[in-house]
């Protein structure tokens, strides 16, 4: 495992994909029934998935509704067979589902919970998320299989406060909190400087994050977006370019800013819509 500084500011992001539902040509056939015939038996319910495809369609077909095909589930991803023998598929451009430690397959959820040994993970999401609950060590752990990457704050870490999916570290320094927000794929890391006094403090000019890898190897570019590569080169993590917004917030207060995403004064106004005047940088 090595170490190193880096920057390690800005939203974390793994991919954009896009919607796209794929419908199959279906026909219909009208069966006219003879006065004198006998009435069909009741349609059973529809199982709602079956093992394979050849399964799932013959399914759908005696119960006169759609079944999903199970081999065919992914993150993204589900395959449906429809009663005329056809099969839909529904791409989602994030994922809907991610497999539990039991193997089975539950929705996403980035809301954080304790882990009994003094850090916060997040609950089902695509990525391994843990955040620190204060001191030394790594404030926030990202991994997949056996990669890690660790991120460390210049400093000590207070005690937080945790509420769905947000983590928020308050006064890291003078009037400024630190916030990490799990994503589905991912985490958001935010510092919301509350007044114009904090803003001035000369650390915020570059923050530093050290880092702390296993099985991976950092790349970062000119701009500051930071990557983690495998041993075959393969991208696992990758970082957005770090950004900052200024706002003017109506009422006369003093105007905050932020590192990565959202401005807020003292008061907690998060500056947005007309009445405020912001500037990105």
């Amino acid at each position: 495992m090595g170490e190193s500084a880096v920057a390690g500011r800005g939203r974390t992001y793994f991919w954009v994909a896009f919607s796209l539902a794929v419908l199959l040509p279906t026909a219909s056939v009208a069966v006219l029934e003879r006065p004198s015939a006998a009435r069909a038996a009741p349609v059973s319910k529809c199982p709602a998935e079956a093992a394979d495809e050849p399964a799932a369609v013959q399914a759908a077909a005696d119960c006169h509704g759609r079944v999903e095909v199970a081999a065919d589930r992914t993150e993204t991803t589900q395959v449906f067979a429809d009663p005329a023998g056809t099969l839909t598929a529904q791409i989602a451009a994030v994922a809907q589902r991610v497999v539990d430690p039991s193997g089975k397959w539950v929705k996403t959820d980035p809301t954080l919970r304790s882990d009994g040994d003094g850090r916060f993970v997040a609950a089902a999401t695509v990525l391994g998320l843990s955040f620190s609950g204060g001191g030394d060590g790594p404030a926030v752990t990202i991994s997949k299989g056996r990669a890690r990457l660790g991120l460390t704050w210049p400093g000590r870490l207070p005690a937080p406060t945790v509420s769905g999916a947000s983590v928020t570290y308050p006064e890291v320094y003078p009037g400024v909190d630190l916030v990490f927000t799990a994503q589905v794929e991912g985490f958001a890391e935010t510092l919301v400087v509350k007044n114009a006094a904090a803003a001035a403090n000369p650390a915020l000019a570059a923050v530093r994050f050290a880092t702390t890898t296993a099985g991976l190897k950092l790349r970062q570019d000119a701009n500051g977006a930071l990557t983690a590569v495998d041993g075959t080169g393969a991208t696992l993590f990758g970082s957005g370019t770090p950004a900052m917004w200024d706002f003017e917030c109506p009422r006369g207060r003093a105007a905050g800013r932020s590192e990565h995403g959202v401005a807020a004064d003292g008061a907690g106004h998060q500056g947005r819509g007309d009445a405020d005047r912001a500037h990105s940088r």
